[in-house]
């Protein structure tokens, strides 16, 4: 956004390799995936094909595919390709975990409130401050075992039952229609960044739409007032930058 040549966004394609590959090499996929999409979308949204990024997509997939497998074989004696479980089971038996928490009574209407309050409050205090209905991932985990995270969907409907679930729908849609806002660069911004955390926030816990993407902004707009402003600076591709 704020490189003002070739030189300066060669070395930030420099820095950004090298990160990748040891978040990588320590068995990380996410961020590394949260940053090449979002320089995919800041530089080069329209300078490829339709057919050549569903290409794309389809390796990357493949391969975050096979790093997970490595990535859960770390801590054992032998690369297990054959492992059939992975995220996608942990999340819905987090989920399900939820659900059946409600179910049994563990989780009444007073607590569910509680943990909303408490959740909103955790957007501006560290968590460590916080009582553990803060964090329903974890909460009662010694009791009810779970790896951690959980559907979006499922927390929302937690706190605030259907309703919840039209409401972060709508909350998230909303926002990412902001993503090619003319008129405000830092809508358009905060957009970005729900995008590209969905991975943390759609499977893990949405506290993420709120303080990683509300943090981001405030980052972006500390930097735009450091920079002169971003009346001329890039936030999307050539056909669709914000003036």
């Amino acid at each position: 956004v704020f490189s003002s040549d070739k030189g300066d966004r060669t070395l930030l394609y420099v820095i950004c390799l090298t990160y990748i590959l040891r978040d990588l090499l320590f068995g990380g996929r996410v961020s590394s995936f949260m940053l090449v999409l979002s320089i995919f979308i800041l530089r080069f949204r329209n300078k490829f094909s339709f057919k050549q990024i569903l290409v794309f997509l389809v390796i990357g997939y493949i391969f975050f595919q096979f790093w997970g497998v490595y990535r859960s074989s770390l801590n054992q004696a032998d690369f297990d390709i054959s492992q059939k479980d992975g995220n996608a089971s942990f999340v819905f038996y987090a989920a399900m975990r939820i659900h059946y928490l409600m179910d049994i009574g563990l989780l009444p209407i007073e607590m569910r409130v509680l943990s909303l309050v408490y959740f909103i409050a955790s957007i501006f205090v560290p968590s460590s401050y916080l009582p553990p209905i803060a964090s329903l991932p974890s909460y009662l985990k010694d009791e009810f075992y779970t790896g951690g995270g959980g559907l979006v969907s499922t927390y929302f409907y937690c706190w605030l039952w259907i309703p919840g679930v039209i409401f972060i729908a709508y909350f998230v849609a909303k926002q990412l229609n902001q993503l090619y806002n003319k008129q405000s660069p830092y809508r358009s911004f905060y957009a970005l960044l729900i995008l590209i955390s969905a991975p943390r926030w759609f499977a893990y816990y949405p506290i993420q739409i709120f303080k990683f993407a509300l943090y981001g902004m405030i980052a972006f707009w500390m930097l735009s007032f450091l920079f002169g402003g971003v009346k001329k600076k890039r936030i999307a591709s050539k056909k669709d930058t914000i003036t």
